[in-house]
């Protein structure tokens, strides 16, 4: 991981301890190893990204975002430098080596399509940053929704299986396809929502969180959310199965083959959170592990120094 350029060396043991490379191994683990490093490596942009931009006003954040739209396109584009120029600096030179990388191993037309959700996930960050300027209103579940679609990196994340394949716009656009990506979408933020709300609730940074959302918008208690939120989950899951099974054939093989992978793509991504926030990180429950009970008990929150 240290190999890997501009990860900023305070982050490391965050990390580390959080387990954050292993999902490229869970989720891309059939896929050769150059190809499930740089996976690794788009996930720990991934991460700084997130954890950089965390705090930011939606301005400040805009022009972060700018400088590494343009890293990544190899541009050279020159903006007003932001307050954190470490972080900035760190976030511009995994951009750089991400993109070499991939145009050293990857074909040129998975790469646009890589790079244009690439750019949709920082557009979804930036406005990520107009919401916390909301606070303490907090924005309704559909425009919470909306933002979390580009924020969670999935799209490009699950285009990334797609790196060696001459892939048309048509395949990743397929209305299933598209279907199936949003219901997996979903799917995972409220199961990443119901394992991090404990942890983000004892810190008092849960305003950006499904479960408070769901709260706020519908006046019921915690319990009550998880629960909600459960039987939604449950439902998506019926329909994502149901949807997968009547995948339609095409006339090219290769266009086939390529929404085999996507689909395949999406349930690595469904089951492979699910593994990692309750058996891999302890990030979300400690290392006491998941707790089995179904009924939800708030840890304390923190105090402030």
């Amino acid at each position: 991981m240290r190999s890997f350029s501009g990860i900023p060396e305070n982050f490391v043991d965050k990390i580390v301890a959080a387990s954050f490379p292993e999902i490229a191994c869970i989720n891309y683990a059939h896929m050769d190893k150059g190809s499930c490093l740089l996976a690794a490596q788009v996930m720990l942009l991934f991460f700084v990204i997130d954890e950089t931009t965390d705090t930011g006003d939606e301005e400040e954040v805009r022009r972060q975002c700018l400088i590494v739209k343009d890293a990544s396109s190899f541009s050279g584009a020159v903006h007003n430098k932001p307050k954190y120029l470490g972080h900035l600096s760190s976030m511009e030179l995994m951009a750089k080596d991400v993109a070499e990388r991939y145009l050293e191993i990857g074909t040129t037309e998975s790469w646009q399509l890589f790079r244009d959700l690439f750019d949709d996930y920082l557009d979804g960050v930036v406005e990520e940053a107009g919401l916390r300027r909301r606070l303490p209103a907090l924005p309704s579940r559909n425009e919470y929704m909306a933002v979390r679609r580009k924020t969670i990196g999935m799209y490009p994340s699950i285009a990334f299986l797609l790196i060696k394949c001459e892939v048309r716009r048509e395949v990743w656009e397929e209305p299933t396809i598209q279907s199936l990506m949003n219901l997996c979408f979903r799917i995972i933020i409220n199961q990443n929502d119901m394992y991090s709300f404990d942890k983000e609730q004892a810190k008092s940074e849960d305003s950006h969180n499904g479960v408070r959302i769901m709260m706020n918008e519908f006046d019921i208690g915690v319990q009550e959310a998880m629960d909600r939120l459960g039987a939604e989950t449950r439902e998506l899951v019926s329909h994502f199965v149901d949807l997968s099974e009547n995948l339609a054939t095409t006339d090219r093989m290769k266009d086939y083959e390529q929404q085999k992978l996507l689909l395949e793509g999406c349930i690595a991504w469904i089951i492979g959170m699910d593994v990692w926030s309750l058996h891999v990180t302890a990030r979300y429950h400690g290392q006491g592990g998941f707790n089995k009970y179904r009924a939800y008990t708030p840890r304390p929150k923190r105090l402030e120094d």
